[in-house]
Order: C-alpha cells, then structure tokens, then sequence
C-alpha cells in the first residue's frame, strides 16, 4: 500500500510551490508608499481574533505579512478585506521549509474557499490563486489560515514564512504587517479556572429557574451579563432522560477572551458521563463544539483553557447535554463557570432545576433576576375568603424597581378554587411574575387586572393579546407598567380538575434585581371556617343556620368511645330556639 502522497500526488507539488510576484504577472509601481503595520498570533488563533492586515484594491496595494509557526502556536490566522477588483492572487514562502505548511483562504464565514491540501475543488481554487490569472472572487472580507499539513506531527520544527496578496498586475501602496508570535505560557493550556482570582470581597446573587422540557434556545435560560473582569456565571443543574439537555444564554458585554469550565458532580463516579458542549452565537451557528468539527474542537479546548476564546461583544449560548450513544437514564448532574479576563469581584449563580413532566403551563419561567444573596426577608400571614374579588384580595404590598419584590404561596382547594391579590407598583416600569405550581397535577390560570379589578391586562388562558401579555410579564424584559396598583387572581384552569388541591407560589419584580424581599403565606379559607365566620359567598349559606350549627356543635358531648352522649338537651334546646325563628 502507498503513502499519503502517493494516494494524492497533487498534494507534493501544491505543498512545494512557492511563488512570487514576477510568478503572478505582478510588478511593483515606479513609486511604493509603505505602510508598517503590527499583528499578534494567539496561541488559539480564530478568525476572532485574527489581525487585520489590510485592504486590498486591484492595480492599488498589495498585503505582505511574515508569520512563524511553532509547535506552541501551530496556527495562524490572518483578515484583510478586498476592497476593489475581480481576482485575488497569493505568493507564499515557507522561508524554513522544514515542515509541510497547509495555507487556505476563508471567506467571511469561515468557510474554506482555496485549500493546498483540501478536496480537488479546494486544491484547484489555491493553484488558481497562485498563478497568473488569480482567483475569481468578490469583494468582501476574507482569511489566510496558516499551520502545519500535520499538526500533531512530533517532527514539526517552527516555520518561518511570508506571503503577498495581489489583485490585477501591479501596485503602488504596500500594507507591510510584522506578526509577533503569544509567548508560551504553561496557564494558558490548563483549564479556565487555573487563570482565573476572585476577589477577597466577592459579592454573590442569586436566582432559581426551572429548565425547559422543550430545550432550545428560543427558550434558553439567562445566566446574566459576563464582563470582563468583573462577573463570573455559574449554573448548577442537570440532565436526565426527560430534559437531556439545556441552553444557557449570556451576554458578552466585551470583546475578548471568554473562558469556560465544566464538573461533572453526579455523586457515583463510576456512573459519570462526560457531558456534551456546544456555544452558539447569537444566530444560532456553532462556535465550539466538544464533540464537533477539527476546528469547533479546536475552539472548545480555547474556550475551555486559560487562554479563553476571543469573541465579540454580544450575545451568546451554552449547550450542555448527554454526548451522542450514552445512556440517557442515568441522571447527571453538574455546575458550569464561564468567566472573562483574569479576575472577578461578582458572582451570579443560577439554580437550574429540571423540569418535572406535569400540566401546569406556569412552571419553568425565567425572568433574569438576581438578587444579592444578603437580601433582607420579611415575612406576614394573611388568609383568604372564599369568593374573593380581585379588587379587594389579600394585599401583598409594594414593589420598587430593584429594590424590593414580593412573594406570596397559596393553596386552590375544592372549596377556595379562586383567589386573589393586591400589589402596587410604587415605583418602576415594568412587572415581571415567576409562577410555580408546586402541586403540579391541574393547570393553573392567572389574571392581571389594573386598580378597578374589571380590566384584565394579562391572561394565561385568555384572549391572544392577554395571553401575549403574560408571556411579556413571565419573560426577562417584563410587561411594561406605570406606577399603580393591580390586582391578580389564581383560579383553577378552564376544563382541569379542581377537586385537587394545587399548592402554588407567586413572586412579582421590577427590574433585574431586588434587595429585600417581602413574603406573604395566604392561609386558603375552608368551606367550615366559611360558615362559621358568616362569609354570604358560600352557596347555601344563613347566619342563623350557621349559628345554630355552631352552637349545637359546642354543647354536645360525646362518649369516651366516641359517638354522640344521649342526653344533648341543652345542645338541642339552643339549637331549636335558632331553628324555631329561623
């Protein structure tokens, strides 16, 4: 059986050719200005962090870079954008010619456009681009890729080079860029943390979330705004077989490194799986992969070293989930870092629970704020009344825009299966509602009314513009609110169940964070206490009936088996004169 080369004999004489500009029909103008220019090569290059190497216009400039491999630094990546003309044409050096150098050309996604040792149409696009007629190509932005034909090859010795980038046959500009190679640093390839200090006064914040059944990340989980040097975004979670996966989204608030770490904290170790990670950009295409491509791997052991991997500003997301064939009934559980720069002096932590398979539609809901972990809590008891209207439920107090935000926990039982709340917004200009159905066995309804408890604002079982509206005040932007007083009620959904009872709690904010907290526990009033307390909503209901009722109850006595004594004479002679008038 024959070598490589000898498989794919085109690859010895594109690999060896080394051009120059007499090679491409190029020659320079009477005059050339010079232009010095000044680039970095990151020991994780990517078309992130590539430097800028120039414009280049047809029969105007030429681009002329030198660069140097080494087995630290196997990859060089370079931008220029092409300004003007209908070809692009490339002299490349390997001044050490050593080690076999691979050179491609990337167009402004990142895809392979001209490639000495890619597929036939790759290998025809770089002899095309090394010759006299050039590369056909529109204007735009574009990359050189430079690294070793084998990267992991223990033979590889650093490799000094240097390329030119021409369009038509002459030129009168020269963009000259000398490239400095990222010292080594042993940090730099272990993980993320090993780079990283916290502060000695970090502060912490907090949220819980629940994660969606339906992952994606139209409904990913916000963990916050990574900035560099000031915030670290933990998560805590899971997978298991019913949420196999989770999407995580952040905001990039500076353009730089950005650096992540996983732990697998299932208790078993024998049982451990090595979750899958993938970060998206904001349109959804796939930066760094655990389990991708050469290149998105590449970009993962960036991402996850002490390097970082450079991006822009923006938003971004993470997803984590059970690797292709494992075994997805075992649970897992785990905790994730990312992390920007080399320090940071805030932590916020998310607790994502995995969702439990039930009805209720107001579970899972994230609004994306945090609140700092010494936030003070006050507490009150308050007790409903069956039949409650909204504009006179039990008041759960005021709300200031990230300041302070209000929690209340009920119960929907058989008897008290509508109740209601009072709130105000004091000051801010939006609501925003977390909803947990701890329960879990009947879909719950919620309303917002305003002040007069008639005009219902949101609805999770009402009209589309209702519905709309709830979805605005379960989201991280919030419905949109003046100062006032509302009203919410909680009902049993139409058509569900109402004979069982539903345990629930509500928490309403005002912006993205909160340092005191009030909450209220609402007592759900029984048919009994109904009576007994004259409250005129209960069907069948008479004071004096009721009085009767409880008088009899209080002078009887019973037996020490348990059944009722014979003689209630006095018990029945009250309750007969009651019942006489009644």
């Amino acid at each position: 059986m024959g070598t490589e080369r000898d498989e794919v004999p085109h690859l010895e004489r594109i690999g060896a050719v080394m051009t120059s500009a007499s090679d491409l029909g190029v020659t320079a103008a009477s005059s050339v200005a010079q232009t010095f220019l000044l680039g970095t090569n990151y020991v994780f290059a990517s078309t992130k962090n590539a430097p800028f190497i120039g414009g280049l216009s047809a029969d105007t400039s030429d681009l002329s870079v030198t660069g140097q491999l080494t087995t630290q630094v196997s990859t060089n990546i370079y931008k220029f954008n092409f300004e003007q003309g209908s070809a692009l044409k490339l002299a490349f050096n390997n001044e050490t010619n050593t080690s076999t150098v691979r050179t491609q050309i990337l167009d402004s996604n990142g895809n392979v456009v001209a490639d000495n040792f890619g597929t036939a149409a790759q290998q025809q696009a770089y002899t095309d681009i090394t010759s006299s007629s050039g590369l056909t190509a529109d204007t735009g932005t574009y990359y050189v890729k430079v690294g070793y034909y084998s990267p992991t090859d223990p033979n590889n010795t650093s490799q000094a080079y240097d390329f030119q980038l021409y369009s038509g046959s002459t030129y009168s500009d020269s963009i000259i860029t000398t490239t400095l190679t990222q010292s080594y640093d042993p940090n730099l390839f272990t993980s993320a943390t090993s780079s990283v200090t916290a502060a000695s006064n970090v502060t912490d914040y907090d949220k819980t979330s629940l994660l969606s059944q339906t992952p994606s990340i139209a409904n990913a989980t916000d963990v916050g705004d990574l900035t560099q040097n000031v915030s670290e975004l933990t998560v805590v979670s899971g997978l298991t077989s019913a949420v196999p996966a989770a999407y995580y989204s952040f905001n990039n608030t500076v353009t730089g490194a950005i650096k992540f770490n996983l732990n697998n904290t299932t208790s078993n170790a024998d049982l451990q799986i090595t979750p899958r990670v993938q970060l998206y950009d904001s349109s959804g295409n796939i930066i760094a992969d655990s389990q991708g491509t050469s290149d998105q791997v590449a970009a993962y052991q960036a991402f996850n070293s002490g390097a970082g991997l450079y991006q822009t500003a923006g938003k971004y997301y993470v997803k984590v989930s059970y690797p292709p064939g494992s075994d997805t009934s075992i649970a897992q559980n785990y905790n994730l870092q990312l992390f920007a720069g080399n320090g940071y002096n805030s932590l916020y932590q998310t607790t994502a629970y995995v969702a439990k398979s039930g009805t209720s539609s107001t579970d899972g809901l994230d609004v994306g704020v945090f609140t700092n972990y010494n936030a003070l809590k006050f507490s009150r008891s308050a007790y409903h009344t069956i039949g409650e209207k909204p504009a006179n439920g039990v008041n759960i107090g005021w709300i200031s825009e990230n300041l302070s935000s209000l929690q209340v926990s009920s119960q929907l039982t058989k008897d008290d299966n509508s109740e209601s709340y009072s709130l105000t917004l004091q000051q801010g200009d939006n609501l925003k509602l977390t909803a947990t159905n701890q329960t879990n066995t009947a879909n719950l309804r919620i309303k917002i009314y305003d002040a007069s408890g008639l005009r219902v604002l949101a609805d999770n079982h009402g009209t589309a513009a209702q519905q709309q509206a709830y979805n605005d005040l379960i989201s991280s932007n919030g419905l949109a609110a003046a100062p006032g007083a509302y009203n919410v009620n909680v009902s049993y959904a139409p058509n569900t169940n109402n004979k069982t009872t539903q345990t629930y709690s509500l928490q309403f904010f005002s912006g993205n964070t909160f340092t005191k907290e009030y909450q209220t526990t609402a007592s759900a009033q029984t048919y009994g206490n109904a009576v007994l307390t004259g409250n005129p909503s209960v069907v069948g209901y008479s004071s004096s009936l009721a009085a009767a009722s409880y008088l009899k109850s209080s002078f009887e006595t019973y037996n020490g088996d348990g059944t009722l004594a014979k003689d209630a004479s006095a018990s029945n002679a009250i309750s007969g004169v009651l019942l006489a008038n009644v």
